[in-house]
């Protein structure tokens, strides 16, 4: 624990209060990209802006990142939009704090480390196949629901042993039943929605209901399992297989509340960091064209493999890029489980912090021409300098992504795979617009015309 702030400690600079009580109320639920730009360039990296009767403590300096992030990490506990998904998602990894957290963070962690996911690879390039196979010359795809398909497909191999496609737990992730889930997460998080979320409207009734049918079929996938005897080397296995300190196996509703929450998780990230790539590859045809040449030269007409993956370099880099200037996490949020500081600057007990990849990866201090799209800025040795938290997708600290290995692994292979068979056309009459819900999601979709190289 750390001690108390220091009394010389500073309150950040900010916007004041808005006289107008609408704009008091919900000052972040206009442009919220912007808003918080504006207010972390105003102020070098550290500001406090309104929300509601309260404040959101904004850090977005690497230096500040990490002291949030790394440093005072244990004087900090989840966000409160994370703590909100514990309506839908229990005591998954992306709501719970403290003690729980880190005992979830060591089950789940084998099943994902890079040694682990190399062993995913043909999974992953097999599933990838069966999509693209799919893909018909000339025809329009939402090319952002076709990867959010597949992700659903490959987290649900690797969660437990079998494709989402035909599996009664395929129901923990259908589209429609994923974005009612994320709209009543938006309502969660706005000025008084503490209430709004309990009160019987359809948008809560739907919400509820497909949280429910999500349990209900997870719970019978685990019945049927445990029944089995487990299912090879999943990760349901693994988590059957459990114990707790006391050496008692780990109680079915946790079991159900991780995998659902990886599902979640699994195909959100991966689904929004290729979209946005494949959206910017189409806009930049020197771009493409690398990418063409590599998976030629380096797969030679086959599918990645473990051996294969890492001399994927430029479709890494173009990965990488991407993610930089849409990443997926677009703001970490935090609440401060006591007084701290962060940097000189004072956070009262109870404080909303937030940082931002979106601000921070478009900080024109750290990165040349930050709006530009240029993968070679991830090219080895061209980093320099750059300070480990001038780019974090992932986010940072005991809390960095579990899954981070897998989404960069996943996201390259299928790049990749496109490249080798498929050319891009973007299809919409203007650029997709970012829509910052609990993920950055490309609002309207990412139409593209399939054309075969």
């Amino acid at each position: 624990m750390t001690s108390a702030r220091p009394t010389s400690m500073r309150t950040p600079p900010g916007p004041s209060r808005p006289r107008n009580p609408l704009r008091w109320l919900f000052p972040l639920h206009g442009d919220r990209l912007a808003t918080l730009t504006v207010a972390a360039r105003r102020h070098g990296g550290a500001a406090r802006i309104p929300h509601g009767p309260t404040w959101i403590y904004l850090f977005t300096s690497p230096e500040l990142v990490r002291e949030t992030l790394v440093v005072r990490a244990d004087d900090f506990t989840v966000g409160r939009k994370l703590r909100a998904t514990r309506d839908f998602l229990g005591d998954g990894l992306l709501g719970s704090g403290g003690d729980l957290h880190r005992r979830q963070r060591r089950l789940v962690q084998p099943a994902f480390h890079p040694g682990a996911v190399e062993g995913y690879v043909d999974v992953i390039a097999a599933l990838a196949e069966q999509t693209l196979d799919g893909w018909r010359p000339s025809s329009t795809l939402d090319v952002r629901v076709e990867i959010m398909r597949l992700a659903r497909r490959v987290i649900a191999a690797i969660a437990w042993g079998g494709s989402a496609n035909g599996d009664a737990a395929d129901a923990a992730s259908v589209p429609g039943e994923l974005q009612s889930m994320i709209a009543h997460l938006e309502l969660a998080t706005t000025p008084g929605g503490r209430v709004a979320r309990r009160l019987p409207t359809p948008q809560v009734r739907r919400a509820r209901g497909a949280a429910e049918r999500s349990r209900a079929a997870v719970d019978a996938l685990i019945a049927r399992r445990r029944a089995e005897g487990g299912n090879g080397g999943s990760l349901l296995a693994m988590l059957l297989a459990s114990t707790d300190e006391a050496g008692r196996p780990l109680p079915d509703p946790l079991i159900r509340d991780e995998l659902r929450t990886l599902l979640f998780a699994g195909q959100e990230s991966v689904a929004n960091a290729l979209g946005w790539t494949l959206w910017l590859v189409s806009q930049h045809p020197s771009v493409a064209a690398a990418l063409e040449a590599e998976a030629d030269r380096e797969l030679a007409g086959a599918h990645p493999t473990a051996a294969s993956l890492g001399r994927l370099a430029w479709t890494r880099q173009t990965l990488q890029e991407g993610m930089r200037l849409y990443p997926p996490a677009w703001a970490v949020g935090r609440t401060a489980l006591r007084d701290t500081a962060v940097g000189p600057w004072s956070v009262p007990a109870g404080a909303n912090v937030l940082v931002s990849p979106w601000v921070t990866h478009r900080d024109p201090g750290i990165w040349p021409q930050p709006t530009t799209f240029d993968p070679a800025r991830f090219a080895p040795g061209a980093a320099g300098e750059r300070d480990r938290f001038a780019y974090y997708p992932f986010g940072g600290g005991h809390r960095t992504c579990v899954g981070a290995a897998l989404a960069t692994a996943e996201g390259t292979i299928v790049l990749a795979m496109i490249a080798q068979r498929f050319r891009l056309r973007w299809a919409g009459d203007r650029p997709p617009r970012p829509k910052p819900q609990i993920t950055l999601r490309p609002e309207g979709g990412v139409p593209m015309v399939v054309e075969v190289r």
